[in-house]
């Protein structure tokens, strides 16, 4: 499959990178119109929609994170979260160390340090947060408890319609979400009909013009 999607990609014009190993995966990278490098991994055991889809994306792996020292953010992750060591392996940037959690889905974050990077910036091309899932309200205010005890700056939790969040800035200045599954998204449209049109926040309903004035048109 792998092979297919670097083919796939190459045929449309994107420059390929790899395949090379990590973890004893076969990887391949490219780079979004903003610049934004993305991996594509082979994982043995993807959790599939259909199995006999071979060359379907299961979903996000692991996510980097780049930190200029990575012991108080590993700490957060194994202490707080409950993260455990994995793996290590040589990465361009610094040492990568890979942590990982229970579940198919986003289950490793590896942390890159990398003491000379440049600081980040906003704009196309970064990635603004991290979201982990909560299974409820109450279990996110367990969450928010647990983080504050630790002597993080965590907000009140916030409103977002389709679910509630809180955030922090983990140690290497990574900002953090914990964002509850309820209400979810069905809470406007049928699930059979989601993505078809763009839904609002009441909140943002009188910027509908200028919202979809600057967004991206898809096909």
């Amino acid at each position: 499959a792998l092979d297919g999607w670097a083919q796939r990609l190459a045929g449309q014009g994107h420059a390929v990178e790899g395949p090379f190993e990590r973890f004893g995966a076969a990887v391949i990278a490219v780079r979004d119109p903003d610049g934004l490098r993305i991996e594509l991994e082979a994982v043995a055991d993807a959790v599939l929609a259909s199995p006999a889809d071979t060359g379907a994306i299961a979903g996000i792996h692991a996510v980097p994170l780049t930190v200029t020292a990575a012991k108080a953010t590993a700490a957060l992750l194994t202490e707080v979260f409950g993260y455990v060591p994995t793996g290590e392996a040589a990465d361009a940037l610094g040492s990568r160390r890979r942590y990982s959690t229970r579940g198919p889905i986003a289950r490793h974050i590896d942390l890159i340090e990398a003491p000379h990077a440049a600081p980040g910036s906003m704009g196309g091309g970064s990635i603004h947060h991290i979201a982990f899932r909560a299974l409820d309200d109450a279990e996110q205010l367990q969450w928010r408890e647990a983080i504050a005890a630790r002597g993080f700056n965590v907000t009140e939790v916030r409103d977002r319609t389709y679910f509630h969040s809180i955030y922090f800035h983990e140690p290497g200045g990574v900002l953090f979400e914990i964002a509850t599954d309820p209400p979810g998204f069905t809470i406007d449209e049928p699930l059979a009909n989601l993505g078809a049109a763009l839904q609002l926040p009441a909140r943002l309903e009188r910027r509908r013009a200028e919202i979809e004035r600057q967004l991206p048109g898809l096909r």
